[in-house]
């Protein structure tokens, strides 16, 4: 990305487990943190995550939905099929 200079824009919710790199916490002993070149962190502010993605929420609940609707076909169909 730094040859061909791309920037990019890597936009995360406030998650905990989301590390900040310029604040690591404390007694963090695992692998130094990248440097990150061309790339810039944006964490959205507590709870906007939901305002600005409606449209995600409404995917969600419906693959989830449909998942769950043929999962209950399968089951049913498992057990008339081998009971």
């Amino acid at each position: 990305m730094q040859i061909q200079r791309w920037n990019i824009i890597l936009i995360t919710d406030n998650y905990p487990s989301y590390l900040h790199p310029n604040s690591p916490l404390e007694n963090y002993e695992k692998p130094i943190l990248p440097i990150l070149t061309n790339i810039t962190l944006l964490y959205l502010p507590p709870n906007t995550a939901s305002k600005l993605q409606p449209l995600d929420q409404g995917i969600i609940a419906s693959f989830k939905a449909v998942y769950q609707r043929q999962y209950a076909d399968y089951i049913v169909h498992y057990f008339n099929e081998y009971s």
